[in-house]
């Protein structure tokens, strides 16, 4: 496995999000200029990285020429790979590098290009599916929706990984009640920041809630002090998760959509898809998906954009799925009804169908029927599983 260090302010390009998501690949760390990169070469208690790769937006060209060629002369520093991505539109050749490092046109090297100067393989772990829950509003049933649609992949034999990613106001723990021993994703990625492996922790911070389904939840809002969720430590908790085996990963995505680092991670994986929520009796849940949607379109990964219609009150409204896909464009993947036993779950800290399983009024709204949120998850997680995952009904 290489370790890179990343000098770049464009760490979130699908370029480095791809190297490290397809390739044996692990980022040593992130800095956004020379100066840190220099402190992280010299202060890291004698470890060092494999390769050093300095981005096409470092600048001016001649201080990174200089930078180099003073590494080169402290042998350590010496026996690294330096990479170094040029920008075509400014006056800086391969020449100014020679024999010093390997040089790439950024806007025209290719990931496998890159993977190969780096020495890295590519990754042959098993086929993993990520699917994020989005609306840019709070209060819009995005919990709801992610917590009974894990359960339910869960209890259907897929492995799934449940991830809460608003570090600032995750509602996953207190949906589940998990017990204040689970770690925080916000802690995860304050060890990753300050060097640690994500691969070697990573099962520490997956709560195992039951059978195939596993947690990681957002930091108790009363310990809440820092984010330390940036591109590199979304990039590598993503990349670890996926390393576990898991066929679904789960992703509650914050209301504040723009600001989460795993947007460009998901993005920049073929494989993840997007749920938006259209919650039919709620106008601002209505524009929070508007947003959302004018989000992914502007990432153009409308293609793996699906739609969710949610009834979040009793209160009835009219809409048509006609309309909606007309407007919007995208497949409609289920559409999940009022029910009162959502709340009742939550309450007790919950799955619907732990509550439908554990509740005497549950059973009872069961033997009649009633159930129709659990009903419709069900189905959501069949047209996910076929449509997504690549599963058959069968």
């Amino acid at each position: 496995m290489r370790q890179v260090l990343f000098v770049t302010n464009a760490y979130h390009s699908p370029l480095y999000i791809e190297l490290q998501q397809g390739y044996d690949i692990r980022a040593f760390g992130m800095a956004t200029n020379l100066r840190t990169a220099a402190a992280m070469l010299q202060n890291n208690g004698g470890q060092l990285p494999d390769v050093v790769l300095l981005g096409h937006d470092l600048s001016p060209p001649d201080k990174t020429v200089a930078f180099i060629r003073k590494a080169m002369r402290m042998s350590p520093l010496r026996d690294l790979t330096w990479i170094v991505l040029i920008d075509q539109n400014i006056i800086f050749t391969a020449a100014d590098l020679s024999g010093l490092a390997k040089t790439f046109v950024f806007q025209k090297v290719t990931v496998n290009d890159l993977a190969a100067a780096i020495g890295g393989n590519p990754l042959k772990t098993e086929h993993s599916v990520a699917l994020a829950i989005v609306n840019t509003k709070g209060g819009t049933g995005k919990t709801s929706v992610v917590v009974n649609l894990a359960d339910n992949l869960a209890r259907k034999g897929l492995r799934v990984a449940l991830v809460d990613a608003d570090v600032a106001d995750g509602n996953v723990s207190m949906a589940l009640k998990l017990p204040p021993s689970a770690l925080s994703i916000d802690d995860l990625a304050r060890k990753i920041s300050r060097g640690e492996d994500a691969y070697q922790i990573i099962q520490n911070y997956l709560y195992e809630y039951s059978h195939n389904l596993f947690v990681m939840p957002a930091p108790d809002r009363r310990d809440y002090e820092h984010d330390y969720l940036n591109e590199m430590t979304a990039a590598a908790i993503f990349n670890a998760i996926k390393d576990e085996r898991f066929e679904v990963i789960l992703m509650d995505l914050p209301g504040n959509v723009r600001a989460t680092p795993f947007i460009p991670v998901l993005a920049a994986n073929s494989d993840a898809y997007f749920y938006l929520l259209y919650p039919v009796n709620q106008t601002f849940g209505i524009g929070g998906f508007k947003g959302a949607a004018e989000i992914i379109s502007g990432l153009n990964i409308r293609d793996r954009a699906r739609m969710i219609v949610i009834e979040t009150t009793n209160e009835s409204r009219r809409w048509s799925e006609a309309e909606l896909q007309r407007d919007w464009q995208m497949p409609l993947a289920g559409v999940l009804p009022y029910d009162p036993a959502v709340e009742r779950s939550q309450l007790a800290g919950q799955t619907v169908a732990e509550y439908v399983e554990s509740s005497k009024k549950g059973m009872l709204s069961k033997l009649a029927g009633s159930n129709r949120f659990l009903n419709e998850i069900d189905r959501l997680s069949d047209w996910f599983a076929e449509n997504d995952l690549g599963l058959s009904k069968s």
